[in-house]
């Protein structure tokens, strides 16, 4: 089976879930990261610095600059298989709808990282693709 069939396949079988809970990517120094690492959901360490995934309200709590409000897509892929190129796929149908996502890839799950007034509009885009590929 070629890899865009596979692709296909799993597209159809896409379920995304829309996490309730808003999130913020704030840089923090080290001292600001321990205080905040409990609550964190990934911590990135880049050469400007290092910033960190955490609910939005645990941010402002801290009294942290927050840039922009973001929401969690959670892609469940049934069966959960290596396929190269589906996370490509699923952002380019954001990326046709006009929308920026962030992908994050974890040991279970692929999640998608959207601006929280997007929220809405990527669920749509992402249902829409399993819809499509189901009738087509």
């Amino acid at each position: 089976m070629n890899a865009q069939v596979q692709i296909e396949r799993h597209l159809q079988r896409l379920r995304p879930i829309l996490n309730r809970e808003t999130l913020a990517v704030c840089k923090l120094d080290d001292a600001a990261l321990r205080e905040v690492l409990p609550d964190c959901l990934c911590v990135f360490r880049e050469s400007e610095g290092t910033c960190a995934l955490l609910p939005a309200r645990v941010a402002r709590d801290r009294e942290l600059s927050i840039d922009e409000d973001y929401r969690q897509i959670t892609l469940h892929f049934t069966p959960h298989l290596p396929i190269p190129g589906l996370a490509a796929a699923v952002l380019r149908e954001l990326a046709d709808a006009g929308l920026q996502g962030n992908m994050i890839s974890a040991r279970c799950h692929e999640y998608i990282l959207v601006r929280e007034r997007d929220a809405n509009l990527a669920m749509q885009v992402l249902h829409g693709i399993s819809n499509r590929l189901h009738y087509s």
